[in-house]
């Protein structure tokens, strides 16, 4: 190597040793940046949604924040970083919402949360199992011996045959009437029937909501089972406790729907549906 060479070699060593120093030193910056615009797959056609207009600060809509639409974040990332000093991942509306509008959403949604994590990720979410059937908490006796009349839990004449009319029946239990779904005969289901004959007695035992459900239900901790490996993989729904989740196109309607028209400005006011859905 000529003398020459000798100084090129060394400068080149020192940029080489600085830019791996500021590779492994230096915060990377994200890559991902909010997007102008979102084609949202839907089945009333594909819907365009303007995101960079909500999301920029003194924009189109004003300051929206991120949690306004991205409602499940518990900090919202105008207001401070999440607890582990980042910024909270922010999750698309179809990630929770779409059982009733988007084919195949079961599967993918079970897809995208065992691949971060099996059933512990899953179970994040879906904590709760057994809520579906009653335990032996309920006595049939005891209600009786209690109450001493049929009708203040089943309906009555009214409704119900008496024994001997017709054909020799006792009261009827509530799922002879009442469904898992609505059906032609009645809208109220067998879950909402239930919830309302007995909070009209016990209404303490419906003031905690979700967290209640114990006092008649055998309730246990998914993540516990999962841990313990004793878990069977039946998720109970979230409908079991909480109030259903509506699907992707209530859940876009109503939230998009609603705040345009408490803005009075922007689509769904009095516009036809091309205005967001692409012809």
């Amino acid at each position: 190597m000529n003398k020459r060479s000798i100084p090129i070699a060394i400068v080149s060593c020192i940029l080489a040793v600085a830019g791996l120093a500021g590779y492994f030193l230096v915060p990377a910056a994200s890559t991902e940046a909010n997007p102008t615009r979102l084609l949202m797959e839907n089945i009333g056609g594909r819907v365009v949604f303007a995101h960079k207009a909500h999301s920029t600060p003194g924009g189109a809509y004003g300051d929206v924040s991120c949690a306004t639409c991205h409602h499940e974040l518990k900090v919202q990332p105008d207001k401070g970083a999440g607890a582990d000093g980042k910024e909270p991942s922010v999750m698309a509306c179809a990630s929770c919402h779409g059982t009733a509008d988007i084919e195949g959403y079961a599967q993918s949604h079970q897809e995208l949360y065992r691949a971060k994590g099996g059933d512990a990720a899953c179970a994040s979410c879906h904590h709760t199992t057994g809520v579906d059937g009653f335990s032996d908490k309920w006595n049939h006796q005891d209600h009786w011996d209690f109450v001493g009349d049929c009708a203040t839990c089943h309906h009555g004449d009214a409704f119900e045959y008496k024994p001997g009319k017709f054909m020799n029946i006792k009261p009827q239990k509530c799922s002879n009437c009442h469904t898992e779904k609505p059906n032609p005969l009645t809208s109220t289901t067998r879950k909402q029937a239930g919830h309302n004959r007995c909070e009209s007695c016990h209404s303490d035992f419906f003031s905690g909501k979700a967290t209640d459900c114990a006092q008649c239900h055998t309730m246990g901790s998914t993540a516990q089972k999962v841990a313990k490996g004793g878990f069977d993989g039946k998720y109970s729904s979230c409908a079991s406790c909480h109030s259903p989740i509506s699907g992707a196109m209530d859940a876009y309607h109503n939230n998009c729907g609603g705040c345009h028209k408490t803005m009075q400005k922007g689509p769904l006011i009095d516009r036809p549906c091309e205005t967001c859905h692409a012809k």
